[in-house]
């Protein structure tokens, strides 16, 4: 009874403190760019949401260890998760409330443009390969009469919470102990999936994976012919919302086979199998992958991917290894350690693989205890082919970055890992006993993996990597832009995509007649170069033959200023900037606190 009284005294606290620094972060907006979210934040927020976890996580700990969980009439347990959800809830929405205007520059403003496209015009473009989540999102800007500005905020966000009940589910009806699947769905608020922020296809159907994978484990281990029709459903729905995850899922389906009952039997005296109980693996596999390549033969898919392995086989192009090798060779050329920034990256990954391998020998000697256990052990078989999917995408071209298949590696080993460290927590007879030292233990490596997830959730300095906050005045600047430049003079930038915020600001009839702006890859002759080619011309009038925007924004000076410093005399300095301002041949046409445009007059045109 006294624990229960601290345990409420230490909530209400908690939630004291968590709004006073929620209420701070909201009261100290963003008045610019900012390099880092984690240091322009006030400290008492950081100070609350940390606070929260490491209460919400020992009370989590403090009555799974004691057995009271819902069936013996405690819910305390609730209590914790509640306030580690509520941290979780708090860092994700951060920058929402901080007041960013976007978020990302990259495919989030093509999405969001392609939004604003189907709300104005009633049709999505033919040409896009996954309308599902864009669809979605303009039905609910439709029907709510929202903007999908705003939007673009909020539905991420709401998919970034629901991904915890999902991933509760899932865990509950594949784990044997509820204690289990809450310290499964606890590592899964630690951030480490990574897919949480972006307005993207992938990211949401990514974050509704867990959902995927619960209908999976329904499909196929009950009885109830609603749960087939869920999963169909799903079947259908995860083609057009993103190739990879949909790949992942058929790839589960394929390697996971659990049921009520054994998925083949074997008759002893006949030697004969009973297919019947395998049948609806091989249809629902079957029209997964009749689905997914028939809706990604409406585009180019497949010849692009030809074409990138034609490529690979003889050589002409580089793999996604090549690149990783001669990213790591090049970044080491400025003194930055691979080692050090893997294990920033990737370290709590790491050690939910290293929990993963310490689970196997233990749910082996267990499997024939429950079914659960065995069904656990399973998703073995789905995670080493996700391993081997990583690896086979790192030595051959198939236009898929390796490195989206990571999520469903963490999604599946931390399952694992609730497993493990409640084994610990509790006792493994003949190797562990219960203790305050396995308490500890499970509650200081839970910490450990929220602090990893946390600094790698936002870009910045700890990552080596721009903060990716878009601000009103860098929208309005490009706004301004679009509309105004003189469309037979092309533009060049240093980090900036001009083509996404055309995507953003434009209606598709106006971009298909917009032959000044470069989709992706501007032509090397027009890239802006290190020092802005100060090294070797006297002004950038020599430098390009024809007349030429420049677009420069303040991250393209914090990259280099707060970010990759020890990269600065190699590449831009203060000193450019200077130059540049000085520069004849260079005169500023705009400037706000978002965007400088430079019109650069090349003096093969006529300038002396």
């Amino acid at each position: 009874m006294k624990s229960n009284q601290i345990i409420k005294v230490v909530a209400i606290f908690s939630l004291l403190i968590l709004s006073v620094g929620i209420l701070v972060a909201w009261n100290t907006p963003a008045t610019g760019y900012e390099p880092s979210i984690y240091a322009a934040t006030p400290f008492i927020f950081w100070i609350a949401v940390g606070f929260n976890l490491i209460s919400g996580i020992i009370i989590v700990i403090h009555q799974i260890s004691n057995r009271q969980l819902a069936e013996t009439g405690h819910s305390l347990w609730i209590v914790g998760f509640t306030l580690v959800f509520l941290a979780f809830a708090a860092i994700i929405g951060l920058w929402i409330f901080r007041g960013y205007a976007l978020w990302c520059d990259g495919d989030p403003l093509t999405h969001i443009g392609a939004i604003n496209n189907i709300v104005a015009s009633g049709h999505e473009s033919p040409s896009i390969i996954y309308p599902a989540s864009e669809i979605f999102v303009a039905q609910i800007s439709l029907i709510l009469k929202v903007n999908p500005t705003i939007l673009s905020k909020s539905v991420p966000f709401i998919f970034a919470l629901l991904n915890v009940p999902f991933s509760y589910c899932l865990a509950r009806i594949i784990m044997p102990k509820k204690g289990q699947a809450i310290l499964a769905t606890l590592i899964t608020m630690t951030f480490l999936q990574g897919w949480y922020l972006n307005l993207t296809p992938n990211h949401l159907s990514n974050l509704m994976f867990p959902l995927a994978l619960f209908l999976l484990v329904k499909f196929l281990t009950s009885d109830e012919f609603s749960w087939k029709i869920l999963f169909f459903i799903i079947i259908f729905l995860y083609p057009t919302f993103h190739p990879v995850p949909a790949f992942s899922l058929l790839l589960i389906l394929l390697t996971f086979w659990p049921s009520s009952r054994e998925t083949i039997i074997v008759d002893q005296q006949s030697t004969s199998y009973n297919i019947n109980k395998f049948l609806p693996n091989i249809v629902a596999a079957i029209v997964l992958a009749g689905w997914m390549i028939a809706w990604l033969s409406s585009f180019s898919y497949w010849s692009d991917m030809i074409r990138n392995l034609q490529s690979a086989f003889t050589g002409n192009t580089q793999t996604n290894l090549d690149i990783l090798v001669g990213t790591i060779g090049y970044v080491s050329q400025y003194n930055y350690s691979v080692i050090q920034m893997f294990f920033k990256t990737y370290g709590g990954t790491s050690i939910l693989l290293l929990l993963t391998i310490i689970t196997l020998p233990i749910l082996w000697r267990r499997r024939n205890s429950d079914l659960k256990n065995k069904n656990l052990l399973k998703m073995v078989f789905p995670l080493v082919a996700s391993a081997i999917i990583v690896m086979i995408f790192y030595v051959i071209n198939f236009n898929v970055e390796p490195v989206r298949f990571i999520i469903y590696i963490v999604i599946l080993s931390t399952l694992f890992s609730g497993f493990v460290l409640y084994e610990i927590m509790i006792g493994i007879p003949g190797l562990i006993r219960q203790s305050l030292f396995t308490r500890l233990f499970v509650a200081i490596l839970i910490t450990a993996l929220f602090a990893s997830g946390i600094l790698i959730l936002y870009p910045s300095k700890y990552v080596l990597d721009n903060n990716w906050q878009i601000t009103q005045t860098e929208i309005t600047g490009m706004n301004w832009f679009l509309d105004t430049k003189d469309t037979s003079i092309k533009e060049t930038s240093i980090l900036l995509p001009v083509f996404r915020y055309a995507d953003l600001l434009l209606t598709p009839d106006e971009e298909s007649q917009r032959e000044d702006i470069y989709y992706y890859n501007v032509p090397k002759e027009l890239q802006v170069q290190y020092h802005f080619g100060y090294n070797e011309y006297n002004n950038l009038g020599q430098e390009y033959s024809q007349n030429l925007y420049l677009l420069l924004d303040p991250a393209d000076k914090a990259f280099y200023q707060d970010v990759v410093p020890n990269m600065a005399k190699i590449r831009f300095d203060d000193q450019d900037y200077a130059k540049l301002d000085n520069d004849f041949t260079v005169g500023k046409t705009y400037t706000n606190s978002g965007l400088d445009v430079y019109y650069i007059q090349s003096v093969a045109n006529g300038n002396k």
